[in-house]
């Protein structure tokens, strides 16, 4: 019986997720809701009370879903083919939406831990990121005294990739960005590089890191420190 109540509201999830609606988290899941309901309504029509139990299990099962996604996904985020461009999810900077590829939606999935940190790293993006810039790099020295230019694109997705995730969640694109992000931090201090991705003052950033880094900045562009122009006139 368990079985079969749960294959009737697996085949249900499937549809929603295939009929190419994009909908938030908490219509997908009244969808899935109304639907079992109905499909429990046809089943009476056809077998009477005999199938009481089993129509039990459905709209339980059906309910159970919908708070175990809501429990862990944001309820207002949309479902929709994330897949599509490579991502799990994605925020549109311009309205702070989030949308969440189907298959987040999936019944029964052993995936909820990975699905909640993906959450979290849209919700760094959403709240704790300006999504425009007034650079769109920054450059430091690296250890061997050579100049590296970061893309800030690299930073935004270090912040929530570094801060929600771990590494076996990212492809290597992602832990590349971690990487890069890190050296950033490294040189100019977290909190410096997480206020420039907040307030969008990428140029304020590259000002810190040459205040941190004027000599050696100026050993690799082959300029002589002024301390060392003293130092021969002495």
């Amino acid at each position: 019986m368990e079985n079969i109540s749960d294959t009737i509201v697996q085949d249900i999830v499937a549809e929603e997720q295939q009929n190419g609606q994009e909908v938030t988290v908490d219509q997908f899941t009244n969808n899935v809701e109304a639907k079992a309901e109905e499909r429990v309504e046809e089943m009476k029509e056809l077998f009477g009370s005999q199938i009481d139990v089993v129509a039990g299990q459905v709209i339980d099962n059906a309910k159970s879903y919908g708070e175990s996604r809501r429990e862990v996904l944001d309820g207002s985020a949309f479902v929709g083919d994330a897949h599509a461009i490579g991502a799990a999810a994605y925020t549109n900077m311009a309205d702070r939406t989030v949308t969440y590829d189907t298959s987040a939606m999936d019944y029964g999935s052993q995936h909820d831990a990975y699905w909640g940190r993906v959450e979290k790293h849209e919700a760094i993006h959403q709240k704790d990121q300006a999504g425009v810039y007034n650079a769109t790099t920054v450059a430091y020295v690296d250890q061997s005294g050579v100049f590296v230019e970061t893309k800030v694109d690299a930073l935004v997705e270090w912040q929530p990739s570094s801060k929600a995730n771990i590494p076996s969640d990212l492809t290597p694109e992602y832990n590349q960005h971690v990487e890069d992000g890190d050296a950033v931090a490294e040189v100019a201090g977290k909190d410096a590089v997480e206020e420039a991705l907040k307030t969008g003052d990428m140029v304020g950033l590259q000002q810190e890191i040459i205040r941190k880094q004027l000599p050696a900045i100026l050993k690799a562009a082959g300029v002589k420190a002024p301390e060392d122009e003293y130092a021969m006139a002495g």
